[in-house]
C-alpha cells in the first residue's frame, strides 16, 4: 500500500487495469486498511491510493450495498482528516479532494459524505488547471449537485457557498445546463438573506481571472502557442461570466 499510495497514476495504470477493486476481496481490504486502530502510515497510504480508484469505485455502474459504502466513506473520512491534520502535503490534498469529488459526483455515494468533510472544498480555491482531478470536471457537468447542496439546508451552507464560488471561478468548464443552473441559483441567493455571498463569489472569480492573466503575461504577448491561445479563450469566457455576475450584484445594490 505504501508503494501504491505514492506512485504516479501513469506508472501503475496498467497494473490497476488488471484488478477489479470493486470485488469483495479488494474492497474489504481497503476498508480493513482504513479501520480504526490500523497503523497511521497504512491509513495515510490507503487514502493516497484510493485516488487511483476513482473510476472503479465512483464513476462506475458497479453496485455496492449501503453498508459497504457507509463503511468505506466513514473510514476514509476519518483517515483523510487525520492525515491532513498531520501534514498538508500536496499529494494528500490532491488525493483527498479527488476522492471527495468522486463521491460528490455520484448520486449513490454522495449521501454518505459526512458534513465535516465539506471543509476539503477549500483546497480547490486557486488550484492550478494542471492539478484539477477528473472527478472535478465530472462535477462541473453534473446538474444534480447544486440541488443536493440545497437539500442539505443549514448543514451545507458553508459547502454550498464554496461550491458556488468555485463554479463561477471555473465557469468555462461548466456544461451549458450547469451554467444556466448556476445563474438562476445565484439570482435566488441575491434575493435571500445570504445575498452577501454574491460578493464573495465575485472576489473568488476576480482572483481566478488574475491568475489566468498572470499566466498569459508570463509569455510573449504575441505568442500563438496552443497553451496561450487556450488561456486567452478562457480569459474571454471568464470576462463574459464576470459581467453576468456583475449584473446579479447590481440587483442587490
Amino acid at each position: 500500500m505504501f508503494a501504491l499510495g505514492g506512485a504516479p497514476a501513469d506508472e501503475i495504470s496498467e497494473g490497476l487495469g488488471k484488478f477489479n477493486f470493486t470485488e469483495p476481496l479488494f474492497f474489504n481490504g481497503l476498508c480493513h486498511a482504513l479501520r480504526k486502530g490500523a497503523p497511521y502510515r497504512l491509513r495515510r497510504a490507503t487514502v493516497a491510493f484510493i485516488r487511483h480508484l476513482d473510476t472503479q469505485l465512483f464513476d462506475t455502474n458497479a453496485t455496492f450495498t449501503e453498508e459497504q459504502a457507509a463503511t468505506l466513506v466513514s473510514r476514509w473520512s476519518t483517515s483523510a482528516a487525520e492525515s491532513l491534520d498531520v501534514s498538508k502535503h500536496s499529494l494528500l490534498i490532491r488525493a483527498s479532494v479527488t476522492t471527495l469529488l468522486g463521491l460528490l459526483d455520484s448520486p449513490f455515494w454522495r449521501k454518505f459524505i459526512p458534513d465535516e468533510r465539506w471543509d476539503m472544498l477549500q483546497y480547490l480555491n486557486g488550484i492550478d488547471d494542471d492539478l484539477i482531478p477528473p472527478s472535478l470536471y465530472r462535477c462541473f457537468k453534473n446538474s444534480t449537485i447544486i440541488p443536493h447542496f440545497l437539500k442539505l439546508g443549514e448543514r451545507g451552507v458553508g459547502a454550498f457557498t464554496l461550491w458556488m464560488a468555485l463554479m463561477w471561478a471555473k465557469y468555462p468548464d461548466l456544461s451549458e445546463e450547469v451554467k444556466t443552473q448556476l445563474g438562476k441559483t445565484t439570482r435566488g441567493v441575491a434575493y435571500s438573506p445570504s445575498k452577501g455571498t454574491v460578493a464573495f463569489y465575485a472576489s473568488v472569480m476576480d482572483g481566478e481571472m488574475e491568475r489566468v492573466r498572470s499566466k498569459i503575461n508570463s509569455h510573449n504577448s504575441w505568442s500563438f502557442e496552443e497553451v496561450i491561445v487556450r488561456l486567452r479563450a478562457r480569459r474571454d469566457a471568464l470576462q463574459l461570466a464576470r459581467q453576468e455576475l456583475a449584473q446579479i450584484q447590481g440587483i442587490i445594490r
